[in-house]
C-alpha cells in the first residue's frame, strides 16, 4: 500500500522539477532570442507555450500511472471493470 503513494510522491516531485526546467530554459532561450519575456510579446508567448505542453504532459502521464495504480488495486480485491447498459 505505501509504494504506490510513494510512486506518486516521487513523480510528483519530479513533475515539479520538470516543470520548473523546462520553465527556466525556455525562458532563457526566448529572451536569448527575443529580447523580453514580458506580458503580450513573442517571447513570452512561446514561453507559455512550451511551459503549458509540458504541464499537460506531466498531467497526462500522472493521470495514466493514477489510472493503472486503481486498476492494480481494484484487481486484487475481485472489483470487475464494466460499461453501463442502457436497457435497450
Amino acid at each position: 500500500m505505501r509504494r504506490p503513494f510513494a510512486f506518486l510522491l516521487l513523480f510528483a516531485i519530479g513533475a515539479v522539477v520538470l516543470l520548473w526546467a523546462v520553465g527556466s530554459v525556455t525562458g532563457l532561450l526566448a529572451q536569448l532570442a527575443f529580447g523580453s519575456i514580458a506580458r503580450l510579446t513573442a517571447g513570452g508567448l512561446i514561453v507559455i507555450i512550451v511551459s503549458q505542453l509540458a504541464s499537460a504532459l506531466v498531467f497526462m502521464t500522472y493521470f495514466v500511472m493514477l489510472a493503472r495504480l486503481y486498476v492494480q488495486r481494484s484487481s486484487a480485491a475481485g472489483v470487475q471493470a464494466s460499461v453501463p447498459s442502457s436497457g435497450i
